[in-house]
C-alpha cells in the first residue's frame, strides 16, 4: 500500500480554498498539535513580572497621538471606511 504525502505547496493551496471559518479552525488545530510538543521555559524576567504589566508598559511607550487626532465617533465605522479605501 503506497502512502501519499502532499508537499507544503499543495497543502497551502488547499487550505486557501477553505472558508475563513474553516481556515481558522485549521490554524487552531495545527497550533494545538504543535504546542503539545513544545516546552516553554519561563525566563527570569517573566517570572518576576506579570505579562499584563509588561503589556501595559509596552502600550505606554506607543505614540498614540495620531489616534487621538482622528475625529471618529464610531470606531467600527472607521474600520469599515478604511477597508473600503
Amino acid at each position: 500500500m503506497s502512502t501519499y504525502a502532499p508537499n507544503l505547496e499543495e497543502v497551502v493551496s488547499q487550505a486557501l480554498k477553505l472558508t475563513p471559518e474553516d481556515q481558522a479552525q485549521l490554524v487552531t488545530r495545527i497550533v494545538n498539535a504543535m504546542s503539545r510538543g513544545l516546552t516553554v521555559t519561563p525566563t527570569h524576567e517573566s517570572v518576576s513580572e506579570h505579562w499584563g504589566q509588561a503589556l501595559n508598559q509596552l502600550l505606554d511607550t506607543l505614540d498614540t497621538s495620531d489616534w487621538e487626532a482622528l475625529e471618529m465617533d464610531d470606531p467600527v465605522e472607521w474600520v469599515r471606511q478604511q477597508i473600503l479605501r
